[in-house]
């Protein structure tokens, strides 16, 4: 992997890091649903602004369907669940749960695409499981917001 896709990838992370962490703050003063609306309209705000440097766009109503069910269901339904539960639980609890994106987008992606499953890819996939489970399992419950 070049050097300019690994910080990219890293910052990325940092991102979405940062993006629970300030999500768990939120909601503990406003309702998941309102806080995901403020967030989603900023974020569409700058998409928007950005949006012509993208070049022609989407040329089929096929693509659009796509891309809107994607954004539904991991923009909107995922990021819904995923700040109620935060909402409820402790972050330390709720965030190493709420990353196993990793094992389910390679289960999917097995399924749809037909790829084959490798040694590697099951050895990868278990270890995602298990560090979750070590990560939300091994930590003390806590009553505060902090969690």
């Amino acid at each position: 992997m070049e050097w300019i896709a690994a910080a990219l990838g890293v910052m990325a992370t940092l991102c979405w890091g940062m993006d629970q962490v300030l999500g768990k703050l939120a909601v503990r003063s406003v309702h998941p649903f309102l806080f995901n609306a403020v967030r989603a309209s900023f974020a569409a705000a700058v998409i928007l602004a950005v949006l012509p440097l993208a070049g022609a766009g989407l040329r089929s109503a096929g693509l659009v369907a796509l891309a809107a069910a994607s954004g539904l269901a991991g923009e909107f339904l995922a990021a819904e669940i995923y700040f109620i539960v935060m909402r409820r639980n402790p972050a330390h609890l709720t965030i190493p749960v709420g990353n196993t994106d990793p094992l389910w987008g390679a289960i999917w992606s097995a399924v749809i695409f037909g790829g084959g499953v490798g040694v590697t890819s099951v050895v990868s996939l278990v270890l995602v499981v298990g560090g979750t489970f070590l990560l939300a399992g091994g930590a003390e419950r806590s009553g505060g917001w902090r969690g």
